[in-house]
């Protein structure tokens, strides 16, 4: 009877804690929000981070909980940890999404950005928890290559992301990322690779120069 008595206060103090947490959160700001979840994936906050994935774009990759904690460990927070910020920049593009830059010094001391979207969902910030290893593999490639910011070589840096840590990717249950959030559709690893590789090769026929612009293709 007592250890019965001891697990329903245990229960109570945890989903105690739990909405007080929610209710702090809907009283920051949210633009506020967003620059601590930014703050969180460089530090390695990993229970903010979890907590901020969308659950849409698990449910579609099939990962688990536990799936995603090991991604996490692995191979987002390791990468992520060895860049020095040196400041977060948060746009609100509307009332429940933020352009979130990230600028960080990278290991050949070269000050790079981190860009990628938050999104407000009821009061707790969100974000494309997969696609992070693609901003990974892009500033690294940009950082150690003299190449222009073209779609063109980061498609290049994604198709060589891919190929190097597929075995990985795929042994954390990723199998794609998602177009966005909230209608959205999965890519597939295949498919993805197959989308970069003829963008990298379109790119160096046709030799762009640094000046060029932006195609508007979407780039996975």
């Amino acid at each position: 009877m007592k250890h019965r008595i001891y697990y329903i206060l245990s229960l109570c103090v945890a989903l105690g804690a739990t909405i007080i947490t929610l209710a702090l959160n809907r009283e920051r700001p949210f633009e506020v929000r967003a620059e601590k979840l930014a703050a969180s994936l460089f530090s390695g906050n990993e229970r903010h981070v979890l907590r901020s994935t969308f659950p849409h774009e698990l449910k579609l990759n099939e990962m688990t909980e536990s799936d995603a904690r090991q991604f996490y460990r692995s191979m987002i927070s390791p990468a992520l940890k060895s860049y020095d910020v040196t400041s977060i920049d948060v746009e609100l593009a509307n009332s429940f999404q933020a352009m979130v830059t990230v600028n960080a010094i990278h290991e050949t001391g070269k000050e790079v950005p981190f860009s990628f979207v938050i999104s407000d969902r009821s009061g707790q910030e969100s974000f494309l928890f997969c696609s992070l290893i693609k901003q990974i593999w892009m500033v690294d490639y940009f950082a150690r290559n003299d190449v222009p910011a073209t779609h063109s070589y980061a498609s290049t840096a994604f198709y060589a992301g891919c190929l190097k840590d597929r075995y990985m990717l795929e042994q954390y249950g990723l199998k794609g990322w998602v177009t966005g959030i909230p209608s959205s559709e999965l890519v597939p690893i295949d498919r993805f690779l197959e989308v970069h590789r003829a963008r990298a090769a379109e790119g160096t026929l046709h030799a762009e120069a640094a000046s060029e612009e932006p195609s508007g293709a979407p780039i996975y």
